[in-house]
């Protein structure tokens, strides 16, 4: 599948995009690194271990990023009353703006 030119949430090919996981995730990173590439984007991957929001925040400030783009499980407002919500707690202590993408 073919990526535009600019890529939702206003990636441009140049710029580098950063993949943030926390380590022993189940996540397989495999298609978006097949979508990264096929777009021609350039990319890292770090792996951290603590609290996923205040790791990205952390991460966020260290490479001194200009925009945080995170996305949502759609597992609604129950789940994450009782579970937290790792999106909304980037959004709410980020030293950057933060663009929420719903799965």
């Amino acid at each position: 599948m073919a990526l535009p030119d600019r890529v939702r949430g206003g990636i441009r090919p140049s710029q580098s995009v950063t993949w943030k996981r926390e380590s022993g995730e189940a996540e397989d990173l495999t298609g978006a690194r097949h979508l990264l590439d096929a777009a021609g984007l350039t990319y890292r991957v770090h792996t951290r271990v603590g609290q996923a929001a205040a790791e990205i925040c952390d991460l966020a400030r260290e490479l001194a990023v200009d925009q945080i783009v995170i996305g949502t499980r759609g597992q609604g407002a129950a789940a994450a009353a009782i579970m937290g919500s790792v999106a909304s707690e980037t959004v709410e202590k980020a030293p950057v703006p933060v663009l929420v993408v719903k799965n």
